[in-house]
């Protein structure tokens, strides 16, 4: 129901998934909901239960993919790089923040919109925030944006998806082990 709601060809890369302490989980597709959301879920009309489109299984070659879907493992690793689940060194987050504007907001343009066009922490991790003066973070973003000046939303976000094909943890999921 939610493959043909998304319009993705390649649903077969994905799955929905929960987060249970932190971690996510996918679903079975014969796993009914009740089975793994909360039990005040069904009483309480009012708790909320979320579900993530998560990409599952991981390709070698980006560009064999289809246009949506590669548009849907840009949104994940995206976020993923964001709250820490992908971690890279701090110039390839700065570079991948820049790339993510130019998908996001087009060609650098400072003379029009000001210097203070984006919010940093949308666009670079906590960890680098805190590492890094957010002068420098906000001086180094906008000039990496610049770079990608003329570059298309599909052609940032390929170049996106490429660099984080080249990061160690990429298409490695994590579970804690007790």
């Amino acid at each position: 129901m939610i493959v043909a709601h998304s319009n993705l060809v390649e649903h077969f890369y994905f799955a929905l998934a929960y987060i249970d302490d932190n971690e996510f989980f996918f679903l079975d597709n014969d796993t009914k909901i009740s089975k793994v959301a909360p039990d005040s879920w069904k009483k309480v009309p009012t708790t909320t239960f979320v579900l993530f489109l998560r990409i599952k299984f991981f390709v070698n070659d980006i560009c064999l993919l289809h246009k949506q879907t590669c548009h849907q493992y840009y949104l994940q690793l995206r976020r993923d790089l964001l709250e820490d689940q992908l971690s890279c060194h701090e110039e390839t987050a700065l570079y991948l923040g820049a790339l993510a504007l130019q998908s996001e907001c087009g060609d650098c343009m400072p003379e029009v919109y000001g210097k203070n066009y984006y919010r940093p922490n949308q666009y670079v991790s906590k960890s680098v925030m805190e590492k890094r003066a957010l002068p420098l973070i906000q001086a180094e973003l906008l000039r990496l944006h610049a770079n990608n000046a003329q570059m298309l939303t599909d052609e940032s976000e390929l170049e996106f998806l490429k660099v984080c094909q080249q990061l160690p943890e990429y298409g490695v999921l994590f579970h804690r082990v007790i």
